[in-house]
């Protein structure tokens, strides 16, 4: 059976109103690595966009606090990139893409997130509204408070997904690279 009936088929099985989005699935885990959550989001089939729909994005499980992860912190002495959205952090990595990187789902998680242990260095992506820089001010005093240098991240406009588009990975790379320290 090829794809086209494939899709067909599916089609038929939903009901009346309903139209089927491509969909991004991570995994939340805890700084431990252990599977904590999901987080879905419909993606918009035709344009670089969620889906047209009430809720884009859905969480499930425990995420307060967690994070979806790209790459995995070494041995101590590490720098973790923590941002407040999937998107934010893929645009990041786009750029950096040498650092162990993880996405808190909201402000609220971003403010709870916990480094994996043998994190030193924290680099927190702030969003440029005041909720993201609250949730950015709030886990660094929280990381400092625990011995790790934390470096906030302002991007130049919205979010850094904003940066990237605007300013492409090589340029992020140059304004980012005074802030991230060596080896980053």
């Amino acid at each position: 059976m090829g794809c086209g009936n494939t899709a067909r088929r599916v089609h038929y099985l939903l009901e009346p109103g309903w139209c089927p989005f491509p969909a991004l699935v991570a995994a939340v885990s805890g700084p431990d690595g252990i599977l904590e959550g999901v987080q879905r989001t419909w993606l918009h089939p035709k344009h670089p966009a969620k889906a047209p729909v009430a809720q884009p994005r859905k969480a499930l499980g425990r995420v307060h606090g967690h994070a979806v992860r790209f790459g995995a912190p070494g041995c101590d002495g590490t720098t973790l990139l923590v941002g407040e959205g999937i998107e934010t952090v893929l645009s990041l990595v786009a750029a950096v893409p040498a650092l162990p990187a993880a996405a808190a789902l909201s402000a609220g998680s971003l403010a709870a997130v916990v480094p994996p242990p043998g994190t030193a260095r924290l680099l927190i992506a702030a969003d440029r509204d005041a909720a993201g820089r609250r949730a950015a001010a709030g886990l660094e005093a929280r990381a400092m408070a625990q011995g790790i240098t934390a470096v906030v991240l302002v991007p130049a406009h919205g979010d850094f997904n904003d940066d990237l588009a605007a300013l492409g990975p090589r340029a992020l790379a140059a304004r980012l690279a005074p802030l991230l320290g060596p080896g980053a």
